[in-house]
């Protein structure tokens, strides 16, 4: 390590010359426990010393049933239920020393699919049918990092453990530290993670032949709730990169992350509070649409669809939207939670909005056209156009996310005040603000009255519904006992 740091005194030859041993007295304690953590070295290999092939066991249980019923001529069922259970395990490279080391996919994961739907078909005479639909889907994901249960202090066998991690149920394990010359050790980021969503449907269809018109009307209801628990670091992340190891006579020439670490200095981290978002919805949806057959060789589709996306809401309104135009951050009616003392005192809190914050899109016509026409025994053009609507959505860091506003969700970022290779308070201190060594851990205020700049999401007050327009133009001919069809399908979204 051809590096001199200006924080510590490195030991050198009689000739004055930097030997690249760190004193033993100058080693940080916690990052010494961390080290026992890393395994030995099983084989000498080209820039590396230890191969790990972690081996994934998986369990799959899933079953459908259906069954069809007719109960008179006129009315016809069906019942369908599935169920799918997926329970794995992927090691981490280091799961057999509890130094985990591995990413978001890795850990103990269980996921479970439910399915339900049922549907009435009535015939009320030979040209007029109903269909009336139910349908339920389910899926819960539950990921885990390995050591979920284990606290950092267990792990370490180190006193009080690695400081300033939410000591929760759960949320076991240690930070996940990165370096830039040897592999991470750790605790996976985004974990523990719940996902849970919910869609409840029900449809009603009725199609009428009338002539050379097929008519057919309906409406499409649907809740939808999508509960996430996914904290992007719940026991905090630090970077150890070469600066502070560096050779401050010849900046970029030196240093090791790895050199860092054992001196306790970090050169980037964060930390945010374990928050669960329980978001939901409801859209509802109405078409209608002719089916006329003009003459022989020519066939009309029209139909229009309306389509209301209601405003994402959460359970317990801890929701929020940073009004840009006044610098407030604009809150539900009722909500009584305040920002922590610093972000306070720079921004106000307005509890004024619908639990949605802004008003929904009413203005979601979808038209639908389409166009057949036969122009010889052997060619059929077809055209067609649409406009096709999607819902907004919110999930961990999509973007709006309105749960993820303070003072509901609160994250804390340390960087270096400066980039000098020095962590000498006397003189030059680039170390951490607020992280002066890795055995000081956390800050106790990281997530009770984190420093601004804070994180705000700001949703439109106008915002309208993304949607797509569609249009094709087809052709089909019989080319001597073979069917041939071209067909470009270009879109557009907005």
């Amino acid at each position: 390590m051809p590096a001199v740091c200006a924080a510590f005194h490195w030991r050198n030859n009689g000739s004055g010359n930097p030997t690249n041993i760190i004193p033993h007295g100058q080693l940080d304690p916690l990052a010494l426990a961390i080290t026992k953590l890393y395994p030995l070295p099983n084989v000498n290999g080209n820039g590396f010393n230890f191969l790990s092939n972690p081996v994934r066991s998986e369990t799959r249980n899933n079953f459908d049933v259906r069954i069809d019923q007719k109960y008179t001529e006129r009315d016809y069922a069906f019942f369908r239920f599935s169920y799918e259970d997926q329970p794995s395990l992927i090691p981490g490279p280091f799961d057999n020393t509890g130094g985990d080391g591995g990413g978001f996919f890795s850990g103990v994961e269980d996921n479970a699919y439910r399915s339900f739907a049922t549907s009435w078909t009535h015939l009320f005479r030979s040209n007029l049918t109903n269909e009336f639909r139910l349908g339920y889907n389910r899926v819960n994901s539950q990921p885990q990092q390995i050591n979920a249960d284990k606290t950092s202090e267990a792990l370490l066998n180190f006193s009080g453990g690695f400081p300033g991690i939410p000591n929760v149920p759960g949320n076991g394990g240690l930070p996940q530290l990165t370096f830039n010359d040897i592999a991470q050790i750790g605790s996976p980021t985004f974990l523990p993670s719940h996902e849970v969503q919910n869609t409840y449907g029900v449809s009603e269809n009725l199609t009428w032949v009338h002539g050379n018109h097929s008519f057919k009307f309906g409406t499409d209801i649907r809740s939808e709730e999508f509960t996430i628990f996914q904290p992007a670091a719940p026991r905090g992340t630090l970077n150890f990169g070469p600066g502070l190891t560096d050779n401050p006579a010849a900046q970029f020439s030196g240093g090791s992350g790895f050199a860092d670490f054992l001196v306790g200095l970090s050169d980037g981290g964060s930390i945010n509070n374990l928050h669960n978002i329980d978001y939901h919805h409801q859209v509802y949806a109405f078409y209608g649409q002719d089916d006329w057959k003009v003459t022989p060789k020519l066939t009309l589709n029209l139909g229009v669809r309306y389509e209301l996306f209601t405003t994402i809401k959460e359970r317990n309104n801890e929701l929020g939207t940073f009004d840009l135009s006044t610098g407030t951050l604009i809150v539900p009616k009722g909500v009584t939670a305040q920002l922590t003392p610093m972000l306070a005192a720079i921004v106000p809190v307005q509890a004024t909005a619908t639990p949605g914050l802004i008003s929904p899109d009413t203005n979601n016509f979808a038209p639908r056209i389409g166009v057949a026409y036969k122009a010889s025994e052997r060619l059929v053009v077809r055209a067609g156009y649409g406009i096709f609507y999607g819902g907004d959505e919110a999930g961990p860091y999509s973007n709006p996310s309105m749960g993820f506003n303070p003072p509901f969700f609160i994250s804390k970022n340390f960087n270096q005040p400066c980039g000098t290779p020095s962590a000498n308070p006397a003189t030059v201190d680039c170390s951490l603000l607020g992280i002066p060594t890795l055995s000081s851990g956390f800050p106790a205020n990281s997530l009770t009255d984190p420093e601004p700049p804070p994180l705000f999401f700001s949703l439109d007050p106008k915002l309208v519904t993304p949607y797509m327009q569609q249009w094709h133009l087809s052709t089909q001919s019989n080319c001597r006992r073979i069917l041939c069809s071209k067909s470009p399908m270009p879109d557009r979204g907005a």
